[in-house]
This record gives structure tokens, C-alpha cells and sequence, in this order.
């Protein structure tokens, strides 16, 4: 900013006056300064105190009339020949001193203008009377300009077109989560063995306080379907066997009818677990005297099981669930042995 246009902001006013010298203005209060940055022009009249001050403060670092400022070189105006010359003439540091700048801003410019510059050390070993090789000035390379990364926002972003899948495709990816989901414990699953030592046959019916029509439908949707139950239930009793955690611990299972899981039932609701597969068929929990296990049995398949119980053909159960948690644990297979699997 020009300093009449500075004056100007603080006085609001234009710098009166007629020119007088410089070194006189500095010990007159009464003294303005030109557009060209020169000390002058005085007038007849009180100045205001805050101009004053205002142009003081300038004249502290406004150098003497008769001062005379070099004009620094301009090291952009040599040629690469020269500045090859020059920084293999003398150090770095002189050359930087010589245009007022430093030795590594010097160092830049001859990398900017592939003008080589001597090695490290170069002027020690020159001083020492050693003999060391200059390096030859190369041709210059024009380099592509680099490429300008225009950076887009969110907002000039074109939006992709949201691919819209189908009423099949969804449901595809629904069955591949819950067969995924499905799977997983079936892997993690532990065995556990059981001796069977007795059983005995429970009976009991009533009315189903449970009983829902409006129950959506899942897997536990036959709880609320009936308004009475009948529960006929076969109780194992037995220790375990395995693992060796559970050794010699009280078992007691129990068979409970679930006409659902027969395989005529299955097959009319498969549509049910496709896209929500059972987790389960039921689970065991721990009791004060030992582990009680809830095994759910198809309909028609209960009768057999009384009937090999009734024999004691029934010796040993084979669990596979997963590993007890908090002291439950949930059961995804069993099965009923004579003799027990080696």
C-alpha cells in the first residue's frame, strides 16, 4: 500500500504541503510522505496527533536521504554457465552471501536449473592440494509439467446408480446369511456321552396358557397353536462320561413329544426355515443335583424310543451341543446306543 493511500486511511485526508528534504522531514512532526515512498512535503497548519504518531512510527525505519541502497543481484538473470562457474569457484555460502540468500536456498535454485554443485567435502580436500573431479555441467531437460489433481467434492460427485436387485436376489442373500449363521455353531459343537442307569414315563394335560392364534409364525409358534397340552414324556436318567469336565455328574434327559418334527410336518412348513433355519433341538441347563437335558422327539418317533427304554435296550446317549456357557448350552444333536461307540 502506498503511503499517501496510508495516510489517507488514518487522516482521512489528502497529504498537504510543499516538498522539503528528507532528513529535515525526519525532525519536523510536520512532514508527509509521497505515493513513490519519499520523505517531503510539509504544510502550514496543525497535523493531527494520531497522524503524527502514525508517520513517526515510519520514519524510525526510513533509511537517511543520503544513504545510498544497493540493489541486491539478481541470481535469476544468470545463465546456467554462469551459475555453473559460480558455485564451482567458490563454497556455497560465500555464493548465497553474495545474493543475500542461503546456501541451501542457493542449492535449490542450481537444482531447479540442473546446474550440478560441488559434493560434501569437496572444499576440504580442494584446500588440502588433493586432486578432486568436477562434475560436468549436463543439458538441460524440459519435465512435463506435473499434473493438477482436481480434487472433487462429495456435492460434484456423480452418484452411482444404486443397482436394484431383485425380489429373488434378496431372499438369496437372505437364505446365504442364515445358512451361514446356521452352520457356524454346528462347527464349534463339542460331544458328550452319557450311560443310561433308568427311566420312567411322565404324564401330564391341561389347558395351554400359552395358547396365541395371533402368534406370528416361527419356530416356537407350534407353543401357541393348541389351546390344550398333553405332555408324555420319556426321562433318562444316567452320569456322564465324557467330557471329562462333566465325569461321573448326574444327567437326566428329557423326550418331549413335538408333533411338528415329523417329516410330513417338515416338509409342508420347509418354507419356514428356509430363510430361518432352527437353531436347535432344545438344550441342557445345570441343576443343583446334576444337568437336565431337553430333547425334543418327533411324534412318531416317541413310541419307539418308550418301547427300546421299556426293554433297556437304551444304555448310553450321545449328545452334540455346544460347550456349556453360564451353565447352559444348547443341543443340535443326539442319539441312543445299546453299546457304547468306541
Amino acid at each position: 500500500m502506498a503511503f499517501a493511500a496510508l495516510y489517507a486511511a488514518v487522516t482521512d485526508t489528502d497529504p498537504p504541503g510543499a516538498i522539503i528534504p528528507a532528513r529535515q522531514a525526519r525532525s519536523n512532526p510536520g512532514f508527509a510522505v509521497s505515493d513513490d515512498g519519499k520523505l517531503g512535503r510539509s504544510f502550514t497548519g496543525p497535523w493531527p496527533h494520531h497522524a503524527v504518531s502514525f508517520f513517526m512510527e515510519f520514519s524510525r525505519d526510513i533509511p537517511n536521504a543520503g544513504d545510498t541502497i544497493m540493489p541486491e543481484k539478481d541470481h535469476l538473470g544468470l545463465t546456467r554457465e554462469e551459475l555453473y562457474s559460480l558455485v564451482w569457484a567458490k563454497p556455497m555460502t560465500e555464493v548465497g552471501q553474495e545474493f543475500h540468500i542461503s546456501d541451501r536456498a542457493m542449492a535449490k535454485v542450481c537444482a531447479r536449473r540442473q546446474v550440478p554443485v560441488p559434493p560434501r567435502g569437496y572444499w576440504a580436500k580442494k584446500s588440502a592440494g588433493k586432486s578432486v573431479p568436477k562434475l560436468p555441467l549436463p543439458e538441460f531437460v524440459v519435465k512435463p509439467p506435473k499434473e493438477m489433481k482436481v480434487r472433487v467434492t462429495p456435492a460434484q460427485q456423480t452418484p452411482e446408480k444404486r443397482k436394484v436387485r431383485s425380489v429373488f436376489e434378496e431372499r438369496n442373500q437372505t437364505i446365504k446369511k442364515a445358512l451361514k449363521e446356521f452352520r457356524k455353531p454346528l462347527s464349534e459343537a463339542i460331544d458328550y456321552t452319557v450311560r443310561i442307569e433308568g427311566w420312567n414315563c411322565d404324564y401330564s394335560f391341561g389347558l395351554n396358557s400359552s395358547y396365541d392364534p395371533l402368534h406370528r409364525d416361527d419356530g416356537l409358534s407350534f407353543l401357541h397353536e393348541s389351546l390344550f397340552f398333553e405332555y408324555r414324556d420319556l426321562v433318562l436318567r444316567g452320569v456322564f462320561l465324557a467330557p471329562a469336565k462333566l465325569r461321573d455328574r448326574k444327567c437326566e434327559a428329557r423326550l418331549v413329544r413335538r408333533a411338528h418334527l415329523d417329516k410330513k410336518a417338515i416338509e409342508e412348513d420347509l418354507h419356514r426355515y428356509e430363510e430361518s433355519p432352527p437353531k436347535c433341538v432344545r438344550g441342557f441347563s445345570k441343576q443343583d443335583d446334576g444337568i437336565l437335558d431337553i430333547l425334543a422327539i418327533p411324534e412318531v418317533a416317541f413310541a419307539l424310543a418308550h418301547q427300546n427304554a421299556a426293554a433297556h435296550k437304551i444304555k448310553f446317549m450321545t449328545l452334540r451341543g455346544e460347550k456349556l456357557r453360564y451353565g447352559r448350552g444348547d443341543i443340535y444333536r443326539y442319539s441312543f446306543q445299546e453299546e457304547q461307540d468306541e
